[in-house]
């Protein structure tokens, strides 16, 4: 049965990632991948990346806070469109002592 919904949807505007290290997260997203920070709200630890069309909150916990365990995270992982040459890109991560755990790989 179609739901009945009063709007249609554009897609995702932004994800909110909790991160321990500020500066580790700021490095990959800018330096690494080449996106910019948007927008940075102090009060609530909250960096801004643009990616896109879409946004990357990273929100940084405070002081002393902890990840959950990685089974009882809710998000299991996020997949970012890119276009060029994905070998390239595998051998500049690796350049960047970026690890790579899983992939990449075509998923439509």
């Amino acid at each position: 049965m179609k739901a009945n919904c009063p709007v249609q949807f554009d897609g995702i505007d932004h994800i909110v990632l909790r991160v321990t290290d500020r500066d580790r997260a700021l490095h990959f997203y800018t330096e690494i991948l080449g996106l910019h920070v948007e927008r940075v709200i102090e009060d609530l630890g909250l960096f801004q990346v643009r990616c896109g069309t879409n946004i990357i909150d990273l929100m940084v916990l405070p002081e002393g806070g902890r990840l959950a365990a990685e089974d009882a995270r809710g998000l299991d992982h996020f997949c970012l469109n890119i276009r060029g040459d994905m070998d390239l890109m595998i051998e500049y991560l690796k350049v960047n002592n970026v690890p790579i755990t899983m992939g990449p790989m075509e998923v439509y």
